[in-house]
């Protein structure tokens, strides 16, 4: 409906999902702030990624989420603004504002290279041997 694609990784390579490992190293450098059990301190750190503004975006995470702002602890005594839209109308603002999201580029921090022999270079054919496979 949205055309957003799932992808999975080996748990062997966490470097290959570098958006999670990106999420979970901003977790562990903000968790050991907070003077609680990180139990505790776990949920506001939670709220204040989902409330931030990406700059790249020029939009909060809950914000691509929900198609609004969420609220945060002090917001909740104002009265609410804005009235309950149906489903049909929240997908087409949805897809409206991602439209507008310009993605990020992507980067490569990984600085290994593969080893590729010199022959292979000159040479016109390669045997390549595939060992998962039995006859």
């Amino acid at each position: 409906m949205l055309g957003i694609q799932r992808i999975r990784t080996t748990p062997y390579h966490p470097y290959s999902n570098g958006m999670v490992e990106r999420l979970h190293r901003t977790l562990k450098q903000a968790i050991p702030c907070h003077d609680t059990k990180w139990t505790e301190s776990l949920p506001v750190v939670l709220l204040g990624l989902r409330a931030c503004i990406k700059e790249d975006l020029n939009a909060s995470c809950a914000k691509m989420v929900f198609g609004k702002t969420i609220l945060l602890p002090g917001e909740f005594f104002e009265p609410a603004s804005q009235t309950p839209t149906d489903p049909s109308e929240f997908l087409l603002r949805l897809r409206e504002t991602f439209r507008t999201l310009k993605p990020t580029p992507a980067s490569c921090h990984s600085s290994t290279s593969c080893f590729v022999h010199t022959a292979l270079k000159t040479c016109s054919h390669v045997f390549v041997r595939v060992e998962g496979l039995k006859p």
